[in-house]
């Protein structure tokens, strides 16, 4: 098996799937161009256990998931606990594909410090869907769970949000440009 997330991610081609064991990996991670699967068991088995007990905890060392290289249709996180990331924008998610795909993520406890922007729980720029996740306790100065910049669309189904702060605008999602 691999030692990190970041090394399996590193190995992988286009069109994988990087099945995550349960378990704390305090990491950071950059997907480096790779249009990949990032999943728990609950991918495989449709247990929610799995994503409670499968977590990427940033240890306030940056930002926990950084997608930035214009990942497409192939990119895609299932099935985690996504915290404890600090950063001056995005600091659970940095993202900057050209689609990717959140499904049943926790995202919780991020914090964006940056005085432009925010996205304590995601910085988005492009073509993004979210459903059956949850954002809490996520801060940032705008968008405390998430801020939305520019880009073509944004989906959001059945999704919770619940003690965000976004302290100057948007505690739980921030609009600023695009269309969405």
């Amino acid at each position: 098996p691999m030692n990190t997330i970041q090394y399996a991610i590193d190995k992988s081609r286009n069109g994988d799937t990087i099945l995550v064991e349960k378990g704390t990996y305090k990491e950071n991670v950059i997907f480096r161009g790779k249009e990949v699967i990032l999943a728990s068991r609950y991918v495989l088995t449709g247990n929610k256990q799995f994503v409670d007990s499968t977590i990427i905890d940033g240890n306030t060392a940056g930002c926990v998931v950084r997608i930035l290289n214009g990942e497409g249709n192939g990119t895609e996180v299932t099935g985690l606990v996504i915290q404890n990331g600090y950063a001056l924008q995005g600091a659970g998610f940095y993202v900057s594909a050209k689609k990717l795909k959140i499904n049943n993520v926790i995202v919780r406890n991020n914090l964006a410090a940056g005085d432009i922007d925010g996205g304590g729980g995601i910085f988005w720029v492009n073509s993004l869907q979210i459903t059956n996740s949850v954002f809490y306790k996520n801060k940032g100065r705008k968008g405390g769970a998430i801020a939305l910049v520019g880009g073509d669309s944004a989906w959001f189904v059945n999704n919770e949000f619940y003690d965000n702060n976004g302290w100057e605008s948007g505690s739980s999602i921030l609009f600023a440009g695009g269309q969405s």
